[in-house]
């Protein structure tokens, strides 16, 4: 499988070209890429219905839709976004989460997967993942929290009352952690996580 790690931390020059990549090219591809403090909504949903109003008027933060579905997500240099692009379209989220779980691992990190298509540990959402099929293509990406400023994503992500109330949901902090909390050597650092993805996935 073929690797590249984005040079660039905004946003919108990663999903722009992770679809370039999705729509233009064939064969197995894994991307690592990071973003400067932003939010990425799916492609279904409504901003004023997932972001803080006051972002949207002010334009403090990136607010950027993707090509996928999914809920919205805040992304600063402490999470890792990773991309799988295939021409194999009948693997499932399973395939792609399997390598994560196993790089994981290495970190005495156990993680698992839910019926959401996120990664949990120690019962805390540690990753949220989408995918998208067109043609022969199909796009599966994912969040990893390392690091991520927590304090700042729950204030930023604010669910309109009505959908929390309707989905039965708690708050965005309550169900997410950091995996810099988790793993038990406190030394390990993002990049050996990316690493440790990129070693699993070319070892298959």
């Amino acid at each position: 499988m073929k690797y590249y790690r984005c040079p660039s931390h905004d946003v919108r020059e990663n999903l722009a070209l992770e679809e370039k990549l999705f729509r233009s090219t064939k064969g197995d591809m894994l991307l690592l890429w990071q973003n400067e403090p932003c939010i990425v909504i799916g492609k279904h949903q409504v901003a004023e219905l997932e972001v803080l109003p006051e972002i949207l008027r002010d334009g403090s933060l990136p607010v950027v839709r993707r090509i996928t579905g999914g809920g919205a997500v805040y992304h600063d240099m402490g999470n890792l976004n990773f991309s799988f692009l295939t021409d194999d379209v009948s693997r499932t989220y399973v395939d792609f989460l399997n390598p994560v779980i196993q790089a994981l691992g290495k970190f005495q990190v156990h993680a698992v997967y839910n019926e959401r298509n996120d990664l949990l540990v120690e019962g805390k959402k540690i990753s949220g993942n989408a995918q998208l099929v067109s043609g022969n293509r199909m796009l599966h990406h994912g969040t990893l929290l390392f690091d991520t400023d927590l304090e700042r994503l729950g204030r930023v992500l604010q669910p309109h009352p009505e959908k929390l109330a309707r989905n039965q949901v708690s708050s965005v902090t309550a169900r997410v952690g950091n995996l810099k909390d988790m793993i038990p050597d406190k030394q390990v650092t993002l990049e050996q996580i990316a690493q440790a993805i990129v070693d699993v996935v070319q070892e298959v």
